[in-house]
């Protein structure tokens, strides 16, 4: 596994969803309160970017036609989507945010 640097904690400060494009994989990273989660960001039930959508407590939801899915585990939570997202694992190390593709 890689650990890819995305930037400063507080570069990112007010960021709840961004879209980021790593070697050529469409991740979402989420705030949520101090912690951070990163998860696919195309939805699977129709493609649409999650980081277009919208945080709902622990999950985000889809722009396009609602699906849920969990930003920590990033099981489908609500219809029409069943299938998971992709998880890729943050830390937090000298200030600096790093997925692990």
């Amino acid at each position: 596994m890689t650990e890819v640097s995305i930037g400063r904690v507080e570069d990112l400060e007010g960021v709840l969803l961004r879209g980021l494009t790593i070697t050529g994989r469409e991740i979402l990273l989420a705030r949520l309160g101090d912690s951070w989660s990163a998860i696919g960001n195309v939805c699977t039930h129709e493609h649409c970017l999650l980081s277009n959508g919208r945080i709902i407590g622990e999950n985000v939801q889809c722009p396009c036609h609602g699906s849920m899915f969990s930003l920590r585990t990033g099981e489908a939570k609500h219809w029409p989507a069943t299938d998971p997202v992709p998880v890729y694992p943050v830390t937090v190390n000298g200030g600096e945010v790093f997925i692990e593709l």
